[in-house]
């Protein structure tokens, strides 16, 4: 796996918009925070571009050309969407593993942007789990300025496993597109969702285990507004006694995806 050097004052951070159309507002904290930790924000020519309704930001084509030329440009060190949504699997067919590889660049994100950051992955260039544009801390003495930065300690499995995964709703629709490569090797699985009813959960986890991929443990972050069912307590009660019945063994209550606090994490190491 390929890490991208780390970020250094003035240096260019790509805000993006790969899903939904972020507000003004969104887009105009994103910038601040950004310039508060002495980095330099440049927009995607489409990241405000309304389509379908004004959900998405721009046409998948659109949407595709804006990560890709971030990518590809060897000025920007860094991409971290405004915001998620929902949009960010449309966008798989038109990109392919040379656009993450051919200039490593940091990919920041989480919910919907799963599926980008296991594109990354999978294409061979590390990506963060992590807060994204409309959430960004605007004081440089934050975990996620850190990491980017170089200066938070870095720990690593022993056994060889790399940790995968993030939205669970965003998971399993790549694993069978070619950014779910990385899942076919030992890797641990972290797994939040928000706004779904235990119902959709189970389904999800059945089609995952139905894949047998060689899933050696399970990192549960939040689950936040998701409805329990069937007489569970909370729907990461369910999740947690689902993995457990299969054998597999799980780790719960991880601050990270749609709670108040979400912790960023390296995806690929």
């Amino acid at each position: 796996m390929t890490r991208p050097p780390y970020l250094h004052n003035g240096d260019k951070v790509a805000l993006l918009s790969p899903a939904y159309c972020p507000t003004a507002a969104q887009a105009a904290h994103a910038a601040e925070a950004l310039r508060s930790w002495g980095l330099e924000p440049v927009f995607g020519r489409h990241f405000r571009t309304s389509e379908a309704d004004f959900e998405y930001a721009g046409t998948p084509e659109q949407r595709a050309a804006d990560l890709r030329d971030a990518l590809r440009d060897p000025s920007v060190r860094a991409i971290i969407p405004v915001r998620g949504g929902y949009g960010s699997l449309q966008l798989l067919d038109l990109l392919e593993p040379e656009d993450f590889t051919a200039n490593p660049t940091w990919l920041v994100g989480y919910s919907d942007i799963t599926t980008l950051l296991m594109a990354s992955v999978s294409a061979g260039v590390v990506a963060v789990h992590g807060p994204m544009g409309a959430t960004l801390d605007t004081s440089p003495d934050n975990q996620l300025c850190r990491l980017l930065f170089g200066e938070s300690p870095s720990k690593s499995s022993r056994d060889g496993n790399i940790l995968l995964g993030g939205n669970l709703s965003s998971v399993v629709p790549v694993l069978d597109t070619w950014a779910g490569k990385a899942f076919k090797k030992s890797f641990i699985l972290f797994l939040e969702d928000v706004g779904e009813d235990c119902q959709h959960l189970d389904r999800l986890f059945r089609m995952l285990m139905g894949k047998k991929l060689p899933m050696q443990g399970v990192i549960l972050g939040d689950f936040t507004d998701c409805r329990p069912m069937y007489g569970y307590t909370s729907a990461m009660e369910m999740m947690r006694q689902l993995f457990t019945s299969a054998g597999i063994p799980v780790l719960g209550h991880i601050q990270a995806g749609h709670g108040p606090v979400n912790l960023p994490f390296i995806l690929g190491k």
